[in-house]
């Protein structure tokens, strides 16, 4: 009550219901209890400060803790115990590979030689978050305890657990943390990098897997690492360090030969293009050389030389080539303003093609029939729920498409309802501010942004949007795709003369 003064009083009712249960208190504690109370209502209780323990150097305070053990002394290791823990038996389910880590966990902080870790496995039996947290520190504990023996056949038993296709990504996300675990606390866990990498990949773990990945590179300088690390660079968006890998590539082994999935990872379509046509040239025609080709040029948004390409494609006879550059084609008619184009290429679109639904929609909307649009916005929206639950859980960044498509949904539904309701301006003005609002939290990716302004130039014309067309062109300009900047700054100078002339009229 002295330390805590005014902030006391939040426990006297419960102090004083003890008291009243135990039939009113008496004696020296109640009677000082009492004077305190109106002490303190009064205000002329003298506050005091709580006893300050004196600093302890660390080295002192360890030598003085006592070893594991409640009278003090260590306890023993029951590596047997330990051992029917570890052992990998095959389950059928992941609640059974997750109900084996979680009785490993148990068994490890049972084990533990540290009190404080046996004092909290009954706890993590129980509540599943502590057990995974305390899992990496009741490892280790129990590691340095174990003989060679031991160890390798630990080590094993998870190796064989990591094996199993049917294990959880759970199980190798906890491998892989402990990993990172005894990496930091200098204990190198025996199990090879690639592994440690294969598992990252497994569970979609991208920067630990980075992180293995370039620690092989310095071991084994080769194709499949160098494609690897340029391939995990670039979906971590770390555009720079890709990029300069390749460089470093180039620069200390000049022999090796150039890659068009290296291009195409890092986005330079003009380079990737280059090495296609000379294939091309080389080796004559292929189905993947000329797909390769209709995404570069789809990429650099070059109508002029895409147009003439889907005329040859069309025009023959390689049907699962067709079926193949529908979806692309459907894009470049969307994109061109080409009606009749879409049409077809959306009739040749496969059954089972995750963006039908979504192209349905805009016909549907070019054509004004609102009801139908709206029908297959939820079509595509059940598809992309199929996807994206799975995909999420695993990872953002594999989510991430499928959330932009949902996004692109919703905002067509708003483009819908911007031309039912023209004259509704103060709803109009609501859905312009919440577009330019969710760009912030858009990637700086110009194929995005490409499909977003094309989609909202449907009621949004470009030049009453001028702020968000400068960044998409100031962001194409960086990217070093200068054709879609130039288009870009064309349409929107086209637009500009429309609307004054409309304007004038």
């Amino acid at each position: 009550m002295e330390q805590l003064q005014d902030e006391f009083t939040l426990f006297m009712p419960t102090i004083e219901a003890a008291m009243a249960k135990r039939g009113g208190g008496g004696g020296p504690s109640s009677d000082r209890y009492e004077r305190n109370a109106r002490r303190l209502f009064s205000g002329r209780l003298i506050p005091k400060e709580p006893p300050r323990a004196a600093p302890q150097p660390l080295s002192e305070a360890v030598a003085a803790a006592p070893a594991a053990g409640a009278d003090g002394e260590k306890q023993d290791m029951n590596v047997m115990q330990l051992r029917r823990a570890w052992s990998a038996k095959q389950q059928t389910s992941k609640d059974g590979w997750m109900r084996w880590l979680r009785d490993l966990t148990c068994e490890l902080l049972e084990q533990s030689p540290s009190n404080s870790l046996r004092a909290c496995s009954g706890l993590a039996g129980r509540h599943t978050r502590l057990g995974r947290n305390l899992f990496n520190a009741a490892f280790v504990s129990c590691w340095t305890q174990l003989s060679g023996g031991h160890q390798q056949e630990i080590i094993a038993s998870l190796q064989t657990v990591a094996a199993n296709d049917e294990v959880p990504a759970e199980i190798l996300q906890a491998i892989l943390g402990l990993a990172e675990y005894m990496e930091r606390d200098e204990k190198q866990i025996p199990i090879d990098l690639k592994l440690l990498g294969d598992y990252a990949d497994r569970c979609h773990a991208l920067p630990k897997e980075l992180h293995y990945k370039e620690a092989e590179w310095t071991l084994e300088k080769n194709y499949e690492t160098i494609k690897k690390l340029i391939e995990l660079n670039q979906n971590l968006d770390l555009h720079d360090s890709a990029i300069g890998m390749l460089d470093y590539v180039r620069k200390e082994q000049p022999d090796i030969q150039e890659s068009v999935e290296w291009y195409t990872r890092l986005q330079q379509w003009d380079k990737a293009l280059v090495i296609y046509r000379r294939q091309e040239a080389e080796g004559g025609e292929s189905r993947e050389n000329t797909m390769g080709q209709v995404r570069c040029l789809f990429e650099m948004s070059d109508w002029a030389a895409l147009v003439p390409l889907y005329e040859r494609i069309w025009s023959g006879d390689d049907h699962p080539l067709q079926l193949a550059s529908a979806n692309i084609g459907m894009s470049m008619a969307w994109a061109t303003g080409d009606i009749d184009r879409m049409e077809f290429y959306l009739s040749a679109l496969p059954t089972n093609s995750g963006d039908k639904s979504f192209c349905r929609a805009l016909l549907a909307v070019h054509r004004q029939s609102y009801a139908e649009a709206r029908q297959y916005i939820d079509e595509a929206r059940l598809a992309i729920d199929i996807d994206l639950s799975p995909q999420i859980t695993e990872s953002d960044s594999r989510g991430y498409s499928q959330l932009f498509q949902c996004q692109m949904l919703t905002e067509l539904e708003e483009v819908i309802e911007s031309k039912t309701a023209p004259d509704d301006r103060e709803r109009q003005l609501g859905i312009v501010t919440a577009w330019r609002e969710r760009l912030s939290g858009i990637q700086q990716d110009v194929g995005m942004w490409q499909r977003l302004l094309r989609l909202r130039s449907m009621v949004l014309r470009p030049i009453l949007d001028l702020d968000t067309w400068i960044k998409y062109v100031n962001m194409s300009r960086k990217s070093g795709q200068l054709r879609i900047a130039r288009d870009a700054i064309a349409e929107l100078l086209d637009d500009e003369a429309r609307y004054m002339s409309e304007l004038s009229l």
